[in-house]
């Protein structure tokens, strides 16, 4: 039904705990997990979401068993884990950063490649011991698959264009948003490789639509 145009760019996770949890790093917390199997709670807001998806893709990288929370929303989900009723926050920089810089949460890990500019002493989950852990949200802009080519072309310069301007940039990165753009094409050969790598994690935990 859609045509991709470009990426916008990719929003991390931050894997960030209640201060009162007895880990400081990704490894601890793992430790932690594998000697309390079920006990560690993580939020998430739905089978469909990447945080589930993430916290699963975790347990099967490392060979712990967590239980997902789902919430309705990011901000009841924060406030219950700064509350202690939830171990483990999986969550996106907006809600989560001014609570870490509070000290009212722990960050252990991002999940992004590479690190995190709003967080730069925060290692990545794999440079904390998991190799392969990349998970992210992802915003892109589409257009109906009808699209002339030469108007998708177009679009593709214009927003490129914009994005690598100096205020865009630094109005992304405020909101926790590391910018990347790409061809169309090469949006299309990310669509595929997320929804192969997706589909296998969902049917490795039996989720199902809710």
């Amino acid at each position: 039904d859609f045509i991709p145009i470009t990426l916008i760019g990719h929003l991390p996770y931050i894997l960030a705990v209640n201060p009162s949890v007895p880990a400081n790093t990704l490894a601890e917390l793992i430790a932690l997990a594998k000697s309390k199997p079920g006990q560690i709670r993580y939020t998430t807001v739905g089978n469909a979401s990447m945080a589930r998806l993430g916290g699963e893709l975790l347990s099967t990288l490392t060979g712990i068993q967590m239980t997902p929370i789902a919430y309705k929303s990011s901000a009841q989900s924060v406030i219950d884990t700064i509350g202690g009723r939830i171990e483990l926050q999986f969550g996106t920089m907006a809600p989560v950063l001014p609570h870490v810089r509070a000290g009212r949460l722990r960050p252990l890990a991002v999940t992004s490649a590479a690190r995190a500019p709003a967080l730069p002493d925060v290692p990545t989950v794999q440079e904390a011991g998991v190799p392969n852990f990349v998970v992210t949200l992802w915003l892109a802009v589409f257009a109906p698959a009808t699209t002339p080519r030469p108007i998708v072309d177009r679009l593709n310069r214009e927003f490129v264009s914009a994005i690598a301007t100096v205020p865009v940039r630094t109005a992304l990165l405020r909101q926790g948003l590391q910018p990347q753009t790409t061809s169309s094409a090469d949006l299309s050969k990310l669509i595929a490789t997320e929804i192969s790598k997706w589909r296998k994690v969902a049917i490795q935990a039996h989720l199902k639509p809710q």
